[in-house]
């Protein structure tokens, strides 16, 4: 089954490189919006759900594409952005200074574990995504899905569908990629 899943907006945070993780919920900046309203401007007329993040940044962008395309938006709790514990809030070079973290290593580590860091483990993460996808499996297979997430789940999801992780290169904000579940 394909989804097709779209990174939210451009927010402060994304720019300050701070890692927002569920704790900071903030809002689309302008850019964030109109990055959006574009990327809606594109999207096949064909779809008739949304999935999102109960996240601001994921259910504003969301919210976006549903007035645009006319097609509901339903949270899903699975979708949520993983919890980086005290990393939450922080800029990436003081996660350097603080903890030897990169923005590199960030990146480039699909199944990055923030439990040393009070937040969820990989495993926890894993879990709850592929929970996300049991339930499309089950409940939406007669359904065009968009699902709005976050880059740290659209990582994990990466990372447990093979067929999909050689394909992956880290998201911008208000892109999206087709998936196979």
């Amino acid at each position: 089954m394909k989804i097709t899943i779209v990174r939210h907006g451009e927010t402060d945070s994304n720019i300050e490189h701070r890692y927002m993780g569920q704790k900071i919920d903030e809002s689309l900046n302008e850019t964030g919006v109109q990055q959006v309203e574009k990327l809606a401007l594109h999207l096949s007329p064909d779809f008739n759900l949304i999935l999102c993040s109960p996240l601001k940044r994921a259910f504003e962008t969301a919210q976006i594409i549903s007035k645009k395309l006319n097609i509901p938006v339903e949270i899903k709790r699975e979708l949520i952005e993983r919890d980086g514990g005290e990393l939450s809030g922080m800029l990436w070079k003081d996660t350097v200074a603080k903890y030897n973290l990169s923005l590199s290593t960030f990146e480039k580590n699909l199944d990055f574990d923030f439990s040393p860091y009070g937040g969820e483990s990989i495993e926890q993460v894993r879990q709850r995504v592929n929970k996300f996808f049991d339930d499309v499996e089950k409940n939406y297979k007669d359904k065009k899905l968009l699902v709005v997430t976050h880059g740290g789940t659209m990582k994990v999801m990466h990372a447990l569908k093979p067929q999909n992780k050689e394909g992956y290169i880290p998201t911008t904000n208000a892109k999206l990629i087709e998936f196979e579940i």
